[in-house]
């Protein structure tokens, strides 16, 4: 009778471990201070509660980094920033099972030379180039794309032909002051982020004799 009880009761052991813990969906690759969905759900006896808990990261609006669930449950996370790794750990009567997730840091846009961070032009002329450092964050995996802006206000900005690399070269005379900023786009996660803005101040026109 041993003979025959064992292997069945040691293949029901495999088969109930197998389907234990259940599964956790959702980025594995997170940047900081952005709302993530993640669905949990728990194989449990019964339909008995379960516990998911999020190690560097909490449900938003509160300081919470633990909740329960029946079965199955979505719950919205953000994780923190100055960490590069967090964990979600689901428990229930079935075990434990565990998903680490990558922490990015956020999107930065780069930064313009700060030589460059303001000019005093003549009136109808050409500003020396522009050079903003490439971006960086945004993701694990990024590729970004570039687009010079000018704005004579600040307020209202408008993409500039052509200029889509880190270095800017105007071809056109300026005869009013303006500002110039770098536009990027992380093209996987679709964020969005700009450079600091330089100035060009242009001198008024020459007085007609």
């Amino acid at each position: 009778m041993k003979k025959i009880l064992l292997p069945y009761l040691l293949f029901s052991f495999i088969a109930y471990a197998s389907r234990a813990q259940g599964s956790i969906s959702g980025p594995e690759c997170v940047v900081p201070g952005t709302e993530y969905l993640y669905v949990i759900v728990a194989d449990t006896v019964s339909n008995s509660d379960f516990q998911v808990c999020f190690t560097g990261g909490a449900i938003p609006g509160t300081n919470t980094t633990c909740a329960s669930g029946s079965y199955s449950a979505s719950f919205r996370v953000i994780w923190n920033p100055n960490i590069s790794s967090g964990e979600i750990v689901l428990t229930s009567s079935m075990g434990k099972l565990t998903k680490t997730v990558t922490i990015t840091k956020p999107l930065e846009g780069g930064v313009l030379d700060i030589s460059m961070h303001a000019q005093v032009l003549g009136y109808n002329l050409i500003p020396g180039n522009f050079y903003c450092s490439p971006a960086y964050g945004g993701g694990c995996s990024t590729k970004y794309s570039y687009q010079w802006q000018q704005s004579s206000d600040k307020v209202i900005w408008t993409d500039i032909k052509g200029a889509n690399d880190l270095l800017l070269v105007l071809s056109n005379p300026l005869v009013q002051s303006s500002f110039f900023r770098r536009k990027v786009v992380e093209t996987i996660s679709n964020n969005i982020a700009y450079s600091n803005v330089v100035t060009v101040y242009v001198a008024a026109p020459p007085e007609s004799k």
